[in-house]
Formats: structure tokens, sequence, C-alpha cells
């Protein structure tokens, strides 16, 4: 009973591997690689701009990296600090002009008229200093300290 399992086997496989051999498979022409592309590349091809990019040098790079980068505009800002901080120090020795007036006149009497003026010009630092000055200290009720003549004292 096996053997005649195996003799069926044996008559299917051969029935049906002559039936696949009748059927050839039909494969695709050869073709020598050389045809010509299909008609919608070609209408695209056309359609293309020229290549327009620009080529991106190191000196590019270097100043975009100098006008936008944070840390560059940061030390920017120290230098004009610092040339500020420069200014401020140098003003300390320009020259400076004041002037004081206080004046009290009630009922026709003149209780004072303290009238001050000064230049004085920075020469050294730590507070050596050239002053010139015009003051007038005139009135009932002056100080006798800081009384001056009528025409003022100029020093």
């Amino acid at each position: 009973m096996v053997a005649d399992y195996r003799v069926r086997a044996i008559a299917a496989l051969c029935l049906f591997s002559t039936a696949a051999l009748a059927q050839a498979p039909e494969l695709p022409a050869r073709r020598s690689g050389l045809e010509r592309a299909p008609l919608q590349t070609l209408q695209l091809n056309e359609i293309r701009p020229a290549d327009t990019a620009k080529v991106f040098s190191l000196q590019d790079l270097a100043e975009l990296v100098y006008a936008n980068h944070p840390i560059v505009k940061q030390a920017a800002l120290l230098s004009e600090e610092a040339r500020a901080q420069v200014l401020q120090a140098r003003g300390g020795f320009d020259p400076k002009v004041g002037s004081d007036f206080h004046r009290k006149l009630f009922g026709g009497t003149e209780y004072y008229n303290n009238w001050g003026n000064e230049l004085k010009i920075p020469l050294w630092p730590g507070g050596i200093d050239l002053k010139a000055g015009y003051d007038r200290y005139v009135g009932v009720c002056t100080n006798p300290e800081t009384r001056t003549p009528v025409n003022g004292l100029a020093g």
C-alpha cells in the first residue's frame, strides 16, 4: 500500500513537470541601453532654467558671521562702551563755566545782591585747577566775611 502511494506521487510529479515544460515563458527583448528617453523627460529638460547658484566661499561665510553673530555684535558693543568711558574721562578735563545769582529786594530795600561767576580749567588729575572769577556781594544784610566792594572783586 505504501508503494502504491509512491507510484502515484512519482506519476503526478512527471505529469506536472511536463506541463510546466510545455509553457515557455516570454522574456523581454534585450536592448542596448541607448534608447531615447520618454517624451516627458525631454520636455522637462528644456523647461529647466540654467544653473544660477552662487558658490559660497569662505570669505562669504566670514562676512555673514561678522555681520550677524551675537558674540561679534557683543564685542563691538564693548569697544563702543570703552570709547564712551574714555570720552567721559576726558570730559573731566573740559573747562567749566559757572554763575550764581541771588537777590532779595523787598519794599525798596535791597537786602542782598550776590553774584558769583567762575571759570575753572582742570590741569592735572587730583584737583589742580586754574580758576578765574568775578564776585559781587553787596546789600544791607550781606555777611561781612563775603561782602565785596560795589564794583565787585575779580580774581
